[in-house]
């Protein structure tokens, strides 16, 4: 759980580009599924300037990270299911496609799909 508000603290910068008034860090345990990611994403439909794109190997992750139990007892406290909240995703995102996912971020291999998808997108801001 602390992890997910390192996060969700980190992403703070971009919530504000768009608009979002980001959460204290007292906030965030009670609103990590429906507040923040909520939030940004209906930030996001609301403002043309706002861009989101995705790579099919970052959806793919979403997917499985969604899937697994403990994000699924969280949805369903809140009424919602993983394929719900993936296709609120879809519905905002642009489709990156990288020609090619170059070793990158030493730390974590999956990062540089991230990477791979912002300079395919040719991004000013990587979330």
């Amino acid at each position: 759980m602390r992890a997910d508000s390192d996060r969700l603290l980190a992403i703070a910068p971009a919530l504000e580009a768009a608009g979002v008034e980001p959460l204290s860090e007292g906030e965030i345990a009670d609103e990590e599924w429906r507040g923040t990611p909520c939030r940004l994403l209906e930030a996001i439909r609301q403002r043309d300037e706002v861009r989101l794109f995705s790579s099919p190997a970052l959806l793919e992750e979403l997917a499985e990270v969604l899937g697994r139990a403990s994000p699924t007892k969280r949805l369903a406290v809140i009424g919602r299911s993983a394929r719900e909240v993936l296709a609120d995703c879809i519905a905002v995102i642009e489709i990156a496609l990288p020609l090619e996912v170059p070793r990158v971020v030493p730390a974590d291999a999956n990062d540089d799909h991230v990477i791979a998808a912002a300079v395919a997108a040719h991004a000013t801001l990587t979330v």
